[in-house]
């Protein structure tokens, strides 16, 4: 977390492969790969179906995998093809896909909160996503299955900014935005964690809003332990909505927060099964 926050640096790891029987069969997401700001990986099969060896469980509440790649029968040329599997093979294709995000827009070498965001809000829902975590996360699948096309030209929907006042309860951001009716959104806050190279947690607690213009709630994430938060509704009627980011509780260190948001659209009935309905 120190090297991310204090480098502008991004780190992708693996979840791990902890739920196969010789690895331990416990499904624990194990040291770096814990890291609030670390981008952490989960493996899939080609449709977005959890692979059982994949790793999701954590100590503490903190939402693991951000992020799943499909790591399933992955083929590699040479003297014909061999064939590979495991979530290190999922963190290349999202480490790939960053590369390409990068490309398209500086502003993602510089600042991995904003990278955090823009691949949770892009990615795509899973057909087999079943139980949310409190920040909005699926429990074994994080944000869904990373979408190479949406997040390299998601740019212009994803925002950073930063916090330095100390205010409970005060709104930090409130962002106007026109929504299609009938289309699912995906809003992702990403903030990164303050580190003083010990293992005391340093986030401020924030909650994330997606509001009607006259202020009604039309969904919110609001965990208290998580540095990134997570909205997937579906909006009915075309209009203007507000994202507003509430800071819930003090902060924790003087530092400025940084962080960021991203959104995105899709056909209500898109998913892993579905992969080109938009």
């Amino acid at each position: 977390d120190y090297i991310i926050r204090n480098n502008s640096v991004a780190i992708i790891g693996s979840a791990g492969n902890r739920g196969a029987t010789k690895e331990g069969g416990d499904h624990k997401v194990t040291s770096p790969k814990t890291g609030f700001n670390v981008i952490t990986v989960g493996a899939t099969s080609w449709l977005g179906v959890p692979l059982g060896y994949s790793s999701h469980i954590t100590s503490f509440l903190i939402s693991k995998p951000n992020i799943s790649a499909p790591a399933q029968l992955v083929t590699f040329p040479g003297f014909g093809y061999e064939e590979f599997g495991g979530t290190s093979y999922a963190a290349a294709c999202v480490s790939g896909i960053s590369a390409l995000v990068m490309q398209s827009d500086s502003r993602y070498i510089i600042v991995p909160h904003l990278l955090g965001a823009v691949l949770a809000a892009t990615a795509t829902p899973s057909a087999s996503a079943s139980d949310f975590d409190s920040s909005g996360y699926e429990s074994v699948l994080g944000a869904g299955i990373v979408n190479c096309e949406l997040a390299v030209t998601n740019r212009l929907r994803t925002v950073c900014f930063y916090n330095d006042t100390n205010k409970t309860g005060q709104t930090i951001l409130s962002h106007q935005v026109r929504l299609e009716g009938n289309k699912r959104v995906k809003i992702c806050f990403y903030s990164l964690v303050n580190s003083d190279k010990s293992t005391t947690i340093k986030t401020t607690d924030y909650d994330l809003y997606l509001k009607k213009s006259d202020g009604t709630i039309v969904a919110a994430s609001r965990s208290s332990y998580s540095n990134t938060e997570l909205i997937d509704v579906i909006i009915s009627t075309t209009g203007y909505y507000y994202i507003q980011i509430v800071q819930y509780a003090d902060k924790k260190t003087t530092l400025r927060d940084y962080c960021s948001y991203s959104y995105c659209q899709f056909d209500p009935d898109f998913n892993s099964w579905t992969p080109t309905g938009r």
